[in-house]
């Protein structure tokens, strides 16, 4: 009985910690780059929550794909002109 009550709590506060469970999966910069609604509606989550989110994979990727966005257009207009 001893041994069930020790099992029972030790699973409970194993059950607890679900932070590690809630992992969202990293996006790639070129996953970014392919999916602009995405990396708009990323950037702006991060934007809104620096403190936790700033060193966030999903964040960096997404800022990079933007710069490599915004140069990539800039590289157009030039082209065109």
């Amino acid at each position: 009985m001893r041994y069930l009550i020790i099992v029972i709590a030790a699973l409970s506060l194993a059950a607890c910690d679900n932070k590690q469970s809630e992992k969202k999966s990293t996006n790639s910069v070129q996953y970014y780059l392919d999916h602009a609604d995405e990396r708009k509606t990323q950037i702006s989550l991060c934007d809104d929550n620096p403190g936790e989110l700033d060193n966030d994979p999903n964040c960096i990727n997404a800022y990079e794909a933007d710069k490599k966005a915004m140069f990539s257009d800039m590289e157009r207009a030039i082209r065109q002109e």
